[in-house]
């Protein structure tokens, strides 16, 4: 559940909440292919990324992970995402 708030975190922060959202929705049946697509190119990514490939694809193996960070993403976007009211 940690890396699913500090996921979402990283995704509000550099502004990409919606089309994470819109993404994640789209191809979330496609999750766990995802997931196996990330561990083929593991010895690719990790010498540039790190362990990120290991950890989203156990991320992703889940389509219930994927419901929680769509979750969070909604709870902790939706207050920044609200447009203010013009003045009357």
């Amino acid at each position: 559940m940690e890396e699913i708030h500090a996921l979402a975190s990283s995704i509000i922060r550099r502004g990409l909440a919606t089309p994470a959202i819109v993404l994640l929705e789209l191809l979330r049946p496609l999750s766990f292919i995802g997931s196996q697509i990330l561990l083929v190119a593991e010895p690719i990514l990790s010498p540039i990324f790190g362990d990120v490939g290991q950890r989203y694809a156990g991320l992703l193996e889940d389509s219930q992970n994927i419901a929680r960070l769509l979750e969070v993403l909604e709870a902790q976007s939706t207050p920044s995402m609200r447009r203010p009211k013009p003045p009357a």
